[in-house]
């Protein structure tokens, strides 16, 4: 995550890189917007029954997005969770601006006019900042942008700016050493042809979206300066959109065909149209030729709502269903990295886990060591009493009678 501010605010510095997940950037971004409305007159101190309200306008440029919405939802609950815990009590209204600049114009004009303490803004077109900005500072209310970033002179215009958003260089950089890993363990999988050159499909964001073009740019240069030899076919624009990007997937096939030796997506619900497509043109069924489809963050639309429905305990079973598709939790791979010879340093709090991919185990307590050798030994004939007690915790099947 990338937070951007002006120096004056905040000891952190104009620019801070956070490489951690939504949770942390939910955090962050509700930390800036309570911190910024206690900065204005009447916003501060208090408590009990007199606690200060600090109204926050959120505008966001498609409520209906999966990604946003995620947002949102983080935000209601830092919200809530800081309304318990703090001095103060919040109240959020939220505007969609349905993919209209000028719809979301004027939801914040009515923001401003009504006296918002702040607002965060998921801008519609990121070019079109400056009018936003003018009317914000006449009314001195501050504004934090998120996941669209102003361009950099709009950014410059007001102390009172600032940006929070993923990192997509980060990003680019994760997805182009996944498809390396993937070269340097099957490079058949990758060069069906054999011609040492990999075809690929790029499927790219929104027009004009920062995240596109980094996210963009940065994965073939990662992928270059790591000694893969590339050949593009095609790219084409799917608006992070699944549908949009089935389309396009559908009519590189019949343009490309076997040609199509990778796709490289910006996004994981384009990756999930790119696979529907491939899919339903016999590819990748387990059966036939499969052609890899990359993203940063690949989760499907079961997952997210078991992990939006707080259900995370069924994501196993959605993973085992789709096993031919690629799907497969963070244990079975790290099982098949072993099997495949490669050492790994595990740390886990999961006992099952740790015995069914260790060959070693080393147990400690409070920075001491307490006991170390092969997992059966450790297991089955433990010395140290916090070892035992650990050993016995491990929770076992039992039939319900």
């Amino acid at each position: 995550m990338i937070l951007r501010m002006p120096r004056s605010w905040f000891p952190w510095g104009k620019r801070l890189e956070l490489k951690k997940g939504m949770k942390e950037m939910n955090k962050r971004l509700w930390a800036l917007l309570t911190a910024l409305a206690l900065l204005l007159p009447g916003c501060g101190g208090g408590g009990g029954e007199n606690r200060p309200e600090i109204r926050v306008g959120l505008a966001l440029y498609k409520e209906d997005d999966t990604f946003i919405e995620a947002i949102t939802e983080g935000i209601h609950r830092a919200a809530a969770e800081s309304s318990r815990e703090g001095t103060w009590r919040a109240s959020i209204s939220v505007a969609d601006a349905e993919g209209s600049q000028i719809s979301q114009n004027q939801q914040i004009e009515r923001f401003l006019s009504l006296g918002y303490d702040v607002l965060c803004v998921n801008l519609v077109d990121r070019t079109n900042a400056a009018p936003i900005i003018d009317k914000a500072m006449e009314a001195d209310i501050p504004i934090v942008f998120f996941n669209r970033e102003p361009v950099p002179e709009d950014m410059e215009k007001w102390d009172r700016l600032c940006y929070v958003g993923s990192d997509a260089r980060q990003s680019a950089e994760l997805e182009a050493q996944i498809i390396l890993d993937l070269w340097e363990r099957e490079p058949q999988a990758l060069d069906r042809n054999g011609d040492g050159v990999i075809q690929y499909i790029m499927m790219e964001g929104e027009r004009r979206h920062q995240d596109t073009v980094i996210r963009t740019e940065g994965t073939i240069q990662a992928l270059r300066d790591g000694g893969l030899e590339l050949e593009r076919l095609d790219s084409g624009i799917a608006n992070w959109d699944r549908t949009q990007a089935q389309a396009l997937m559908a009519g590189y096939l019949d343009q490309y065909g076997g040609q199509v030796e990778l796709v490289i997506c910006n996004n994981d619900g384009m990756a999930e149209g790119a696979i529907t497509a491939l899919n339903t043109a016999g590819y990748n069924d387990g059966t036939g030729t499969t052609i890899p489809v990359f993203e940063v963050l690949h989760m499907n639309t079961a997952i997210r709502n078991l992990i939006r429905e707080e259900k995370t305990y069924q994501i196993d079973s959605v993973i085992a269903s789709n096993g031919a598709a690629g799907m497969q939790t963070m244990d079975q791979a790290l099982f098949n990295a072993v099997r495949e010879g490669k050492s790994i340093l595990f740390i886990s709090h999961n006992l099952h886990v740790v015995r069914k991919l260790c060959t070693r185990v080393a147990v400690m307590c409070k920075g001491q060591l307490l006991e170390e050798g092969p997992v059966d030994q450790v297991f089955f004939h433990p010395q140290a009493d916090y070892t035992k007690g650990l050993i016995a915790a491990i929770p076992t099947r039992r039939k319900r009678g």
